[in-house]
């Protein structure tokens, strides 16, 4: 992932709080040629792991789940911030805190999309066995 580090060097912002703006290329802006590179990389490096899913929370890291999900040949799950209207039945919950937002989310998946046979990889601190 060195070429992630000399991307974030190049065109990353620290922001104050220690936030790290990335929005020129994965944020706001995708840059997907990168964000391609960036997947395939992922695959590689956990390829031998036996992932059946790739798990995100909704928002910035949806981008680079899809696309590892995509080079893994796996479905991507991406937890919700917020209830929604079509998200009902039995889910896994966790207190998630927001760096960028300054809030705590209760995060959550529905058990429909999170078994005891999945193996989730996830880009972020999120995860079934954190989940109760």
């Amino acid at each position: 992932m060195k070429a992630l580090e000399e991307k974030i060097i190049r065109e990353g912002t620290v922001l104050p709080g220690d936030v790290l703006k990335v929005g020129s290329f994965l944020n706001q802006q995708v840059d997907t040629v990168f964000l391609k590179e960036m997947a395939k990389e992922t695959a590689r490096l956990f390829a031998d792991k036996p992932i059946t899913k790739v798990l995100t929370v909704e928002a910035s890291g949806i981008a680079f789940a899809t696309a590892v999900a995509m080079e893994l040949g796996v479905p991507m799950v991406f937890a919700k911030k917020h209830p929604s209207a079509n998200v009902s039945g039995a889910q896994y919950a966790a207190p998630v805190y927001s760096f960028t937002h300054k809030t705590t989310y209760m995060i959550s998946v529905s058990r429909d999309y999170l078994t005891r046979m999945t193996k989730c990889w996830s880009p972020t601190i999120f995860s079934p066995t954190a989940m109760r």
